[in-house]
């Protein structure tokens, strides 16, 4: 935790310095938090502001010296439109006008994944589901898009963030022709899942939606034949930044 904010022999404020990382506790929660990249305003005695480029939150951080992640998981919006699938495959809604008895249905058969790989790097584009099924009142299924990149060396939230997250932003906006945003960003170390918290990302939820589709095409990104991987594409983005 951070010291005392105390400052003895009559020190000026305010008072300012850097630290590269403050770590602190959620009681009620259970998780550890760490702030990465963080300035430490010292107003007056006793009253300090913190100011970090990053917040990860999750548990076990406080033994992680080196805080490095060999996997990301987040979520931008138009992430389904850069995917070229979807994953149901079938619907059904009642048909006939008798009001006493009437069927929904939906139906996903596995396309829900889209995978990468080369020898440093693999990549997916997922789609995880959510259903309200045991309301009297509502029956419903709703699936929202992720993308996950596993690094064997691994990176740092810096790294994460300012490059693969920020390179995979640039491609959906590019495609879809709007200014999309990153949702949710989430780090994977040894089992354990760190969520990260910083300016750029909104922490709001976001479902794939069909009405989005309109005037945006797929783009090119397949699991297989002659067309370029996602890590091909997100290389070329790199490339030019």
């Amino acid at each position: 935790m951070l010291a005392s904010c105390a400052i003895p022999h009559g020190l000026a404020f305010p008072r300012i310095e850097q630290r590269d990382r403050v770590e602190g506790f959620i009681d009620d929660v259970g998780r550890t938090i760490v702030l990465v990249g963080v300035g430490v305003a010292t107003l007056r005695e006793n009253a300090t502001v913190l100011d970090a480029d990053y917040a990860l939150v999750g548990r076990g951080l406080d033994r992680d010296d080196d805080l490095r992640f060999h996997e990301v998981r987040f979520q931008t919006t138009g992430l389904e439109l850069v995917a070229g699938f979807a994953p149901l495959t079938e619907t059904s809604y009642p048909s006939g006008h008798d009001s006493e008895v009437m069927e929904w249905s939906a139906k996903c058969e596995g396309g829900t994944v889209r995978a990468w790989g080369d020898d440093d790097l693999s990549a997916e584009l997922y789609f995880s589901a959510s259903a309200t099924v045991f309301d009297a009142f509502r029956f419903g299924v709703q699936f929202a898009p992720w993308a996950s990149i596993t690094s064997r060396d691994g990176f740092t939230v810096r790294e994460w963030y300012r490059g693969w997250c920020t390179d995979m932003l640039t491609l959906v906006s590019a495609a879809t022709g709007r200014a999309e945003s990153l949702t949710h960003m989430h780090l994977v170390a040894d089992g354990t899942t760190v969520t990260v918290f910083t300016r750029g990302i909104s922490q709001a939820p976001y479902y794939a939606s069909q009405d989005r589709r309109t005037q945006v095409c797929y783009t090119v990104i397949r699991d297989g034949g002659d067309e370029d991987s996602l890590l091909d594409v997100l290389g070329r983005v790199q490339a030019k930044r």
